[in-house]
């Protein structure tokens, strides 16, 4: 999917109510904010004009550098296109990127994805792809989803005529021939070209097309996702959806310093912290006092924010259940608060497919603190799942290294979990840190962590000791652990290339004996006593011979330092 954005950054435009967050804040500030939102989201091309207002000429470079530290490759352009002249030359550059047909076309500033993951954007960018077989036309309403519910439910409540729902799936719903011309949407380039390449606009004002008469509406097969995916910052009380039901965005403080401060179940604000509490009913927006920022779960937080908290404090200890309850209920009634008007409109239907798209809950995580906000970090080993967690979405979105703060944080409150050791060492070697993911799989291991084995194994043969590599791959084998005969394939093929054609045989033979055992049987022999001829210390020591020849001293002379300590003990 290709970005694209045309927006201008000023002051000069109505000032809806925030309610107690109040007006006063700076516009570039929420585009920074809103494009680092973006910055979770895979892109095949990223394309930006933007104009700025004279108040913030001067900060020109700094939004440039922020750009170009959130995107690959990015093509930005510092105007954005007023006329259809300067739109035609815009699309005809989204047109020549032919392996892509889907555009996220968005002439606003302030719609933020706020959505914990970008599992549910995908799989309906998916569906867009399969629409575009048979229909000319099509899109996904991404933002303002209170007013797309309704007026998919209701087509006679919409401005924009449509002909009804021929798809309705627990996760979305699809309505045929919705005729508009929306500026914040995800559309294929046909669309665009029905737009602004088949009518002559003249020399009309073009800033956006959904401003201007006469522009045409395009007769679009819609997706209405069951889940919000995007937020206005404002929100939407300028469409009479209440404060107290849909909150508007602020930015966190903390936000550009990677120092997000979280304040889970608790009764009272805390300052410098956004409060997180599914159980109080009013929004900070609504209640300055005790009113809460989000009544989402922890699990619930927006993807961009996952590698900017540095704080979660989680304050009381509550059923998740009942938190899960909560939110459920102040979604839909987000959700619903549109729809109220309509007594056809079956609500209790419309509640199931709100609460399956939610679905942050199926990640499992126990988010009760055992005490209260000062308890110990020995006595928080929920925080430290939801750290854990956090760090495993992170890696699934390719943020390797900020994966590897979470799970470090994960081990400074809880140090005997044995999965966030072996992810914290998958994360290192996919950086090619090879000692510290070395560390890390060994230390499972002497927490008896078997699928730390594999670990060891890719890290021994990155650093050429094939002998020891198969050695614990032949363990893991024997242990029946998941995909190791793929690994040991991989292995064997790998030597081949190499043309170490003896090692290769050794490694198929050995996979042969182990296809043709009783699985049944081995799964059942003792760890121990599939011992390994081979000691930590003379795996140390192998590793920092390689760190050597590589030119890492350092940490060669860790690696020497470790075999010595562990050849001590081995001999006392």
């Amino acid at each position: 999917m290709i970005l694209f954005l045309s927006v201008f950054i000023t002051d000069e435009r109505t000032k809806w109510s925030r309610g107690h967050y109040g007006t006063s804040y700076d516009r570039l500030n929420v585009f920074k904010y809103t494009l680092a939102s973006y910055s979770v989201i895979k892109w095949s091309y990223v394309i930006i004009y933007y104009d700025l207002d004279v108040s913030y000429e001067s900060r020109r470079e700094e939004l440039k550098g922020w750009i170009n530290s959130l995107f690959i490759n990015p093509i930005v352009y510092d105007y954005r296109p007023t006329h259809q002249s300067e739109w035609l030359k815009a699309m005809e550059e989204v047109f020549s990127f032919e392996d892509d047909d889907l555009v996220w076309f968005c002439c606003n500033d302030d719609h933020v994805f706020i959505d914990y993951d970008t599992d549910l954007l995908y799989r309906l960018e998916a569906k867009l792809s399969d629409l575009s077989q048979n229909y000319p036309y099509v899109a996904c309403g991404f933002s303002h989803w209170p007013e797309y519910l309704a007026y998919s439910a209701k087509p006679s409540y919409s401005a924009s005529p449509h002909e009804g729902i021929i798809e309705d799936t627990e996760e979305y719903c699809i309505v045929r021939n919705w005729n508009y011309n929306d500026s914040i949407l995800i559309v294929n380039k046909n669309w665009l070209k029905y737009l602004w390449c088949e009518v002559d606009y003249g020399d009309i004002r073009l800033a956006r097309p959904d401003w201007v008469a006469g522009v045409r509406l395009v007769p679009t097969t819609t997706i209405v996702p069951y889940r919000e995916l995007v937020r206005h910052y404002d929100v939407y009380t300028h469409v009479n959806i209440d404060l107290n039901l849909c909150p508007p965005l602020h930015m966190p403080d903390g936000f550009f310093e990677n120092d997000i401060k979280i304040l889970y179940c608790a009764e009272q604000r805390k300052l410098g912290y956004v409060h997180v509490n599914p159980q109080i009913e009013n929004y900070y927006s609504h209640d300055h006092l005790s009113g809460v920022d989000s009544r989402y779960c922890l699990e619930d937080l927006p993807l961009f924010w996952k590698n900017r908290i540095s704080t979660i404090e989680v304050a009381q200890e509550i059923d998740r259940e009942l938190l899960l309850k909560y939110r459920d209920n102040a979604v839909l009634k987000l959700a619903s608060s549109k729809l109220i008007h309509y007594e056809e409109v079956n609500l209790s239907d419309f509640a199931k497919r709100i609460k399956f798209a939610l679905r942050s809950d199926y990640y499992l995580l126990d988010l009760n603190s055992s005490n209260s906000s000062d308890a110990t970090k020995d006595n928080q080993p929920s925080v430290a799942l939801a750290y854990q967690e956090i760090g495993n979405r992170l890696f699934q979105e390719g943020y390797v290294e900020e994966s590897i703060a979470y799970f470090l944080k994960s081990l400074e409150i809880h140090q005997g979990e044995t999965k966030t050791y072996l992810n914290l060492g998958n994360a290192y070697a996919q950086i090619n840190n090879w000692l510290e993911a070395f560390n890390c799989y060994v230390k499972a291991v002497t927490l008896n962590d078997p699928h730390s084995y594999i670990g060891i194994a890719k890290v021994l043969h990155k650093v050429g000791k094939v002998e020891n590599a198969v050695k614990f791959w032949q363990k893991a084998l024997a242990l029946n652990l998941c995909e190791t005969s793929k690994h040991l394939s991989q292995l064997a093929n790998t030597l081949i290339k190499l043309e170490k054609l003896d090692e290769a045989i050794r490694c198929y033979q050995i996979l042969s004996d182990f296809v043709t055992t009783d699985f049944q049987q081995i799964s059942q022999v003792e760890p121990s006593s599939l011992s390994i001829t081979i000691s930590f210390s003379e795996l140390y020591y192998d590793l920092g011979i390689y760190l050597e020849e590589m030119g890492d001293l350092e940490k060669a002379i860790t690696c020497y330092r470790h075999a010595f300590q562990i050849s001590k003990r081995e001999s006392s």
